[in-house]
C-alpha cells in the first residue's frame, strides 16, 4: 500500500501541518510514529517523477528532472480548504509497505521531495511534485561584483 505525508502552511503565520493520505484504509498503531493516526484513503494516483540522464539531446552534462503529480479524490470536498494553504517548497514523503508492520520503520520510502503547487477541480486535487534537485536550478548569487 502506498501512503503519503504532505506538509503545508495552513495560515498567514505559517503554521505547519502534516496531512496523511493513502490508497486504502490505513491506521497506524500505538507504537508507530505518528501513533494512532488514520490516513485518508483518497489517493487516486500516487504520483510520477522521471529523470533523464542528460538534458537537451546531449550526451553529457547534468541530469534533467521531469516532475509529476499526485492525484487525490475530492468528490466530497474534504480538501477544499487546501486551496488557501501553502504547499510550494514544502515536503512530501511517499512510502510503500504492508499495513500491520511498523510505520515508518518497516516501510520503504519511495519518494522524498517537495511540492510546487496544488490545483483543484470539482472531483480531484492535483499535487505537482518536485525532486529536491530543483534547488540547484536557482542562482546562488543575486548580486554581481562591481569592481570596487
Amino acid at each position: 500500500m502506498l501512503v503519503a505525508e504532505i506538509s503545508a502552511a495552513i495560515d498567514a503565520a505559517g503554521t505547519a501541518s502534516v496531512f496523511y493520505v493513502s490508497e486504502g484504509i490505513f491506521v497506524t498503531s500505538p507504537t508507530d510514529t505518528p501513533a494512532n493516526t488514520a490516513f485518508i484513503p483518497s489517493m487516486m494516483e500516487p504520483g510520477s517523477i522521471g529523470i533523464h540522464t542528460f538534458s537537451d539531446r546531449s550526451t553529457s552534462g547534468s541530469t534533467k528532472l521531469e516532475t509529476g503529480e499526485m492525484v487525490l479524490a475530492n468528490a466530497d470536498g474534504q480538501y477544499d480548504a487546501w486551496i488557501d494553504y501553502s504547499f510550494d517548497g514544502r515536503s512530501i514523503i511517499i512510502r510503500d509497505g504492508e499495513p500491520g508492520t511498523a510505520y515508518p520503520g518497516s516501510w520503504t520510502t519511495v519518494f522524498r521531495g517537495t511540492m510546487e503547487s496544488v490545483d483543484a477541480d470539482w472531483m480531484k486535487i492535483i499535487i505537482r511534485l518536485k525532486d529536491k534537485q530543483f534547488i540547484f536550478s536557482r542562482p546562488l548569487l543575486t548580486t554581481k561584483y562591481a569592481g570596487n
